[in-house]
């Protein structure tokens, strides 16, 4: 079908769309949301056609507006990432999962940063299933955490990740909290008891509290002695728990604690000394009160506001005080929720004094201490397991886990959703149901305890990623940027706020992503890692559609996805001069075509030009054009280091190529030689082209200085738009958005710049400075980088002619004087041998030639080689250092571009005398 005509040819009278959801049955947003996804399946087989997604009122439902035919049809395209032309419930879930889209549109103005510290994604897979964390406690004399199960008590090092020692008492807990005043933690079993750990001691204490008497303390006693032992029972110092125990909390600040049961009471135990040769201490209960009508799930102190807050199953909430001193209780606040579901769990912002809990349901309520009035959020996809806040001196952040895995964080008070994404190499066995902020890290605790940096920020000093970048798109249906680093950490940025909209994982546990770009039509995102694994996902909910791994190959730098020859075919290199083919087939699959033994040198760049032919460009003079069937190459082109090359859409036969002097030139497909040659900078300095894409008329180049220019092709013309410095080291990428007018830059800064096409700096991603590409009064100021002086020039037509042969006469006489400095710098009786070596596998082969032209022996051959000078120039700074054989070597200078060596012999009277001047061979390089 068709998608675009149909989209003409259905149209839906928009209704007000508050009467609308109104009349949509259901009480959360997503009980409505399935509903209209029921109601629009006509033929009840749990998927929608277009027409029947066209005619749904789920539009009604993603958005704050409601959305046109033409958005809604592209979000249609988004969702059918199989391309069956049919949704299922599941595939619009799975939408709705990551982007959490709901009735309010959120606008970010405040960021967050999390990253794991440990342990590695790599082991933990060698930990099993664990049961549900119930509760964790931090030990801060310890550095541990203390995280409680239903059979165990377990103590992990906050530093390694490692569980230290555990605890275990053939039972099954409830609820445990730290005496700080005692050095014990108190722990509530489900079989009516209270039992007592020493951390000291590492061993549980003999006394136990029990609504019961304890029979096994009982040894066997008659009648008589039975009756007078119950007698002695009532100046007992462990007196009797009133019901079964099912949360502990400490008091601070003194050697006691509160229990609440499952009847709703709240009751007070303070420590007291024994008077018992057997037990360590003894117990007394001072003090009780009724406060829920169900069994409580929790007990906390708030220093802040210095009140107790309890929660339960009856749906309420409470907070109260109690007065050690006096031993007494005193009731604040009773609050319900709205709906009577039972609270979970709960939270506290101390710095609002809010108080954020969770139910069985999808949606978390939220309330000021002391105020009637609850908020609610909905989490139409999530049920929350666990939730922490994050403070600050400005801001609060609430961090929730839900039982899928998924991690969203909000900002509060407003509920603003910041981020969503699901862990995927952690915790994938066994999903948090607890966690902590400490010291400006979260700490999860599942089946292993791992800890996060998280980084947060009013002011916006965060880089969109705290990786290298190593790709970067733009999705015109989702209005965002996308971009990608080295861990397969893949963002999306708003163009209507500069702001994060989304985000998940995509990475390896083998390897690490070294590029990745999306498919022709938008709907699926391409890996490629550096182990010679190759993936795909879907680009708006990260889900792996297919995964594979290219047998004997390296590290994959470059892949492209479009037709030739109107089949679709997926390209990629694999980093050892091959090229490899793959077919791109129906419902996310890919087959093996074939290998292209290429080049032989290093490739620089892979691309499709004209949907028929394949153009790979080596390192040094190799440019070849490829059919998908040929042996050989179609054309072999004529070139000079060639570092990058893009297709002109305009053009039915050209293309263009950039070049390490910072040349482009344009080629024909069908012709090897270049038919124009222009510099798009007005560098004095000839900066490597080290990136170019287009789009319609447009042509963006980046160079290794940090510049960009966009050119403008008409005709036979070109003109520059604009030059921009964005970077301070090289651009690495570039794309274009002809919808937004935008040219999106990325370098070795790991940040991502906007310019607009009529000149102006936009604004940079990751930073708090809210903009919106089509409200020109929200850009930057001012570009981020000044031009640098030194590598400009005023133009002047008479010498620039000349520049370029200047230019380089000056890169010679420099190269020149500074090895006659040290010939100059040497004995009189040292004699210069100069040779050239572009890369490591001619040095080597330099070297050989010594042995082999020397071979009297071989202290000739090694003072040969001792008595080498490698001189390394850099391209960019403009200078080169000397450096001697052995420390060239060590210093892993292998891989660099370019060397001069001079072998500056010993003096005459060490020489043998085939090296001597008279009588000199010449090397034969």
């Amino acid at each position: 079908m068709d998608l675009s005509s149909a989209t003409t040819e259905i149209s839906l009278e928009l209704e007000n769309p508050e009467v609308v959801i109104k009349s949509i049955p259901g009480d959360t947003w997503v009980d409505k949301l399935r509903n209209s996804f029921t109601e629009a399946d006509l033929n009840h087989d749990n998927q929608l056609s277009f027409s029947e997604w066209m005619q749904s009122r789920i539009r009604y439902l993603l958005s704050q507006e409601p959305l046109s035919d033409t958005d809604f049809a592209a979000f249609f395209r988004q969702i059918d990432t199989d391309g069956n032309d049919v949704i299922s419930w599941l595939e619009l879930l799975e939408e709705v999962m990551c982007q959490q889209k709901s009735k309010t549109e959120t606008s970010f103005n405040k960021y967050i940063m999390i990253d794991n510290e440990a342990p590695n994604s790599t082991v933990v897979h060698q930990y099993p299933i664990a049961q549900t964390i119930i509760k964790m406690v931090f030990l801060p004399y310890d550095d541990q955490i203390v995280m409680l199960t239903e059979s165990a008590l377990q103590f992990w090092d906050i530093n390694t990740c490692q569980r230290a020692k555990i605890f275990t008492d053939n039972c099954i807990f409830v609820d445990f909290d730290y005496i700080k005043m005692m050095g014990i933690i108190v722990i509530a079993r489900n079989d009516r008891k209270i039992i007592f750990y020493d951390i000291r001691k590492a061993q549980k204490t003999n006394i136990i509290l029990s609504p019961c008497l304890d029979s096994s303390i009982i040894p066997g006693l008659s009648a008589y002695e039975s009756k007078v032992t119950l007698k002695e029972l009532k100046q007992t110092k462990i007196p009797p728990l009133y019901n079964s125990p099912s949360a502990v909390c400490s008091i601070p600040e003194f050697k006691g604690f509160l229990v609440g049961n499952d009847t709703g009471q709240v009751e007070a135990f303070e420590f007291t000394l024994s008077t018992s040769a057997i037990l360590d201490f003894g117990c007394q209960r001072i003090a009780k009160i009724k406060i829920h009508t169900k069994n409580i799930t929790r007990i906390t102190y708030s220093k802040a506001m210095d009140t107790y807050v309890s929660s339960s199953y009856d749906g309420s909430i409470s907070l109260f005080s109690f007065n050690p001193k006096q031993r007494d209780f005193n009731l604040k606040q009773l609050i319900k929720d709205p709906k009577g579901f039972p609270i979970n769990t709960f939270v506290i912002d101390d710095r609002t004094s809010e108080i954020i809990y969770a139910t069985p349901t999808h949606y978390i309520g939220a309330f000021h201490a002391f105020q009637p009035y609850i908020h609610i959020t909905e989490t139409p996809s999530q049920l929350v397991s666990s939730m922490c806040v994050i403070s600050t001196h400005f801001s609060s952040f609430l961090f929730t886990i839900s039982v899928n895995n998924f991690v969203s964080v909000y900002a509060t008070p407003t509920f603003e959703l910041i981020t969503s994404y699901f862990l995927e190499k952690h915790h994938q066995k066994c999903p948090p149901t607890s966690s902590l902020y400490i010291g400006g890290r979260i700490f999860m605790g599942g089946a292993y305890l791992s800890r996060w940096a998280c980084q947060t920020s009013d002011s916006g000093t965060f880089k969109p990623h705290s990786d290298i970048i190593t790709g970067l798109s733009v999705s015109q249906t989702l209005q965002n940027v996308i971009s990608c680093d080295a861990r397969g950490t893949v963002m999306f940025w708003s163009f209507h706020s500069g702001s994060k909209a989304l985000n998940f994982e995509c990475g390896s546990e083998k390897g690490n992503v070294t590029v990745m770009v999306t498919d022709q039509n938008a709907r699926r995102l391409i890996f490629g890692f550096s182990n010679g694994q190759l993936k795909t996902a879907s680009i708006t909910t990260g889900s792996i559609l297919y995964d594979t791994t290219i047998k004997n190959c390296g590290s994959i730098s470059f892949i492209i996805q479009g037709p030739l020859n109107n089949i679709k075919y997926i390209v990629c290199e694999c980093g050892r001069g091959q090229i490899v083919l793959f077919e791109d087939l129906p419902g996310n699959k890919m087959k093996l075509v074939r290998i292209i033994n290429a080049h032989t040198e290093q490739i620089s760049s892979v691309i499709m030009i004209k949907s028929t032919l394949i153009l790979s460009l080596g390192s040094d003079k190799e440019m070849f054009s490829w059919t998908p069937k040929s042996v050989v190459p179609h054309v072999k082109y004529v070139v000079d280091s060639p570092t990058c090359a893009c297709d002109l859409e305009l053009s039915e036969d050209s293309f263009v190529v950039g070049d390490i002097k910072g040349n482009i030139h344009f080629y024909n497909i069908s012709s090897p030689n270049c038919i124009k040659t222009i510099v798009p900078f007005t560098c004095k300095r000839r900066f490597s082209i080290t990136c170019i894409t287009s789009d319609d008329n447009k042509v963006a180049v980046g160079n290794s200085g940090g510049y960009i220019s966009l050119l403008k092709l008409k005709n036979d013309t070109i003109s520059t738009l604009f030059e921009h410095r964005c970077n301070v080291e090289s651009v690495l990428y570039l794309s274009i958005s002809r919808k937004y007018r935008t040219v999106i830059t990325s370098g070795d800064e790991q940040d991502i710049k906007l310019f607009s096409f009529d000149g102006p700096f936009i604004g940079q991603i990751g930073f708090n400075r809210h903009f919106d590409v089509s409200d020109s009064k929200s850009w930057a100021e001012n570009c981020p980088l000044e031009f640098d002086p030194d590598d400009f020039v005023e133009k002047n037509p008479e010498n620039s002619e000349n520049s370029e042969e200047k230019e380089t006469k000056t890169d010679e006489e420099m190269i020149s004087e500074e090895t006659k400095a040290v010939v100059e710098d040497s004995d009189d009786d040292y004699q210069p041998v100069t040779f050239s070596a572009i890369n490591f596998g001619e040095m080597t082969s330099v070297l050989d030639s010594i042995d082999e032209v020397y071979k009297s022996g071989n202290d000739a051959a090694n003072f040969a080689r001792k008595s080498l000078r490698i001189e390394k120039k850099d391209e960019e700074k403009r200078s080169s250092s000397l450096m001697t054989f052995d420390s060239f070597f060590s210093d892993n200078h292998a891989e660099s571009n370019y060397h001069r060596i001079e072998a500056l012999m010993g003096k005459k009277q060490n020489i043998p005398k085939f090296l001597s001047p008279s009588k000199k061979k010449k090397l034969p390089i």
